[in-house]
């Protein structure tokens, strides 16, 4: 072969190969196939650099990401605080740059959030907040928050808002944006830097529309116990929890009412109602105003806000209105007006028959846990003074054991003796079907069931105790909670004693987390603290530390403190 072709033909292949290794370099993103990428995305670099003082002409911001973004996450995630109008300029998906449209403040430190929300091309987030900050004076502020938000999802949007004390008519999430803005991280945990001296007041808000406002109707938040302040002794608060709630300042109401047969109404309210009781509720016809009686009610387990109310014999057609009076919700919203709802008598039957379909611990049942129930289902709503005479639980020593009653639906009732079942101990329950009828009077042939069962022994159980942590007096009780880790277990609630001390024995073998807070409105449980009107949450703290009880042991010494309480 001609030299010169064999030179040509080398030359050109050289140049393919020039050309296709251009290519493929250029060429932005991982490569097809492999593992799928659940790599987090980084800010590698950003201008002005992080602490740049004495910036006083500036046209451009710019963050640089380590790998394509998705833009319009970050576009979200973004905050500048105090504001400042910008045009965005995208190049190649990992290099943001903000175009400023406005002249910077003279001797003020700006703040650059880009929220944990703000995820790369794949949907990998953000691992934390990334904030930075340049000044136009000869001073960085150098504030700092930290905490921790407890009970999210990683699909949740949360972000922690920052209010300045100074301007006490800002201080409304729903009306006006924050001075500073952050967001928490996958464990919930969330940090607020370059903040100046003062005092603020910090929200956590669920901002499900990206308007960096809060709208009560459907999302919900977290409130501070304290409002805080930095000055410079103190430049730097650490350990502000938060718990997530729902804003809610409008009383129930009914929104509906219908019969399911001539024996069952279902009442749909707006919410559930605290405390609802059976002289709340008044039946009539709206013809002759004459009451039809009502036998009984129970909340609907299964829809949020109903309740199944049961009555004597409707008349087919007849028009009906139910009335409730004294109405509150749960978070003590109180409706002044009597609320109605009409409907129409039906002529359907229940057709079921009366029968007892479910009694529980089975006979010989052992090993059975301190917490145990003993539980009747029927087919039909019991007349629940009928099963109190028709059931005795007693011990192996023949003594009776005296305890309460939890219905869930007036078919399925739940019984626990106040003294609590004791380890290695025999019980026997017994219930005398003839004296059980139903709300309309149904019985049952006469027979008894008799059960005896077993719990557990004393060497299946550990035990926790420990001591609460504080320089000063307390003036309100302190509640340890023992969250147990695994299903089937409840969750148990103890108040420390005088000493400041906490045992809590029979435990089961397994993992627990400990929780605690200050009871300062003394209702012994948490409260999460109001918007309107402003009210603070009570301390809490969450131990992430989790304990593993063992049998035949005491996991002892654990010490608890509660931040802002010492």
């Amino acid at each position: 072969m001609n030299k010169n072709i064999i030179t040509l033909t080398i030359q050109i292949f050289l140049l393919l190969m020039l050309i296709i290794t251009h290519h493929m370099c250029a060429v932005r993103g991982r490569p097809g196939g492999g593992p799928i990428d659940r790599i987090p995305p980084d800010i590698v670099a950003v201008f002005p650099q992080s602490d740049s003082t004495n910036i006083t002409d500036l046209d451009k911001i710019e963050i640089y990401f380590s790998e394509r973004m998705a833009e319009p996450s970050v576009e979200q995630a973004l905050f500048i605080s105090p504001p400042l109008n910008y045009e965005i300029d995208w190049s190649g998906g990992d290099e943001l740059r903000l175009r400023l449209n406005d002249t910077l403040i003279k001797d003020r430190t700006y703040v650059i959030t880009i929220g944990s929300g703000a995820m790369d091309s794949r949907k990998n987030k953000l691992k934390e907040s990334f904030q930075f900050a340049f000044s136009s004076g000869d001073k960085i502020d150098r504030g700092r928050i930290s905490g921790k938000v407890f009970g999210i999802k990683e699909q949740d949007n949360f972000y922690i808002y920052a209010y300045q004390r100074s301007n006490t008519d800002s201080l409304n999430p729903t009306q006006t944006k924050a001075d500073f803005l952050s967001q928490p991280g996958e464990d919930g945990s969330f940090m607020l830097n370059y903040l100046s001296y003062g005092g603020y007041r910090i929200f956590v808000i669920e901002d499900v529309n990206n308007n960096l406002i809060l709208d009560t109707s459907f999302e919900r938040l977290g409130i501070a116990h304290t409002d805080v302040y930095i000055d410079s002794v103190n430049n730097m608060v650490k350990n502000l929890n938060f718990r997530i709630t729902r804003v809610d300042t409008i009383p129930p109401s009914i929104t509906g009412a219908r019969a399911i047969d001539n024996q069952k109404v279902l009442l749909r309210m707006s919410e559930p109602v605290k405390n609802l009781r059976s002289d709340m509720i008044i039946i009539t016809d709206t013809l002759y105003q004459d009451t039809l009686r009502m036998l009984g009610w129970t909340e609907s387990k299964d829809e949020v806000g109903q309740y199944f109310i049961f009555t004597a014999n409707q008349l087919p057609g007849q028009s009906y209105r139910v009335l409730l009076s004294n109405l509150s919700d749960t978070l003590g919203n109180f409706q002044p007006q009597s609320q109605f709802a009409d409907f129409v008598g039906s002529d359907q039957r229940d057709t079921s028959r009366f029968e007892i379909t479910k009694v529980a611990p089975k006979d010989s049942a052992k090993n059975l846990p301190l917490t145990v129930t003993i539980e009747v289902h029927c087919s039909l709503p019991i007349d629940t003074v009928s099963l109190l005479n028709s059931f005795i639980c007693i011990t192996g020593d023949n003594d009776t054991l005296i305890g309460k009653w939890k219905w869930e639906n007036l078919r399925q009732g739940y019984f626990q003796p106040y003294s609590k079942f004791q380890p290695g101990r025999q019980y026997t329950y017994q219930l005398n079907t003839g004296s059980l009828f139903t709300l309309w009077g149904d019985t049952l042939q006469d027979t008894t069931i008799s059960n005896t069962f077993f719990i557990m022994s004393e060497e299946e159980f550990g035990s926790l105790s420990g001591q609460f942590i504080i320089q000063k007096p307390l003036t309100h009780n302190v509640y340890i909670d023992i969250l147990p880790l695994s299903k089937g277990f409840p969750a148990q609630r103890v108040m420390i004693d005088e000493n400041n001390l906490f045992s809590i024995d029979w435990l089961p073998e397994g993992q627990y987390q400990i929780g605690a807070f200050l009871d300062l409105d003394s209702n012994k449980r948490y409260t999460p603290g109001r918007l309107f009107p402003f009210q603070f949450s009570e301390p809490f703290m969450v131990n992430e530390d989790t304990i593993r009880v063992r049998k035949r042991w005491e996991f002892s010494n654990i010490t608890i403190t509660i931040p802002g309480v010492n």
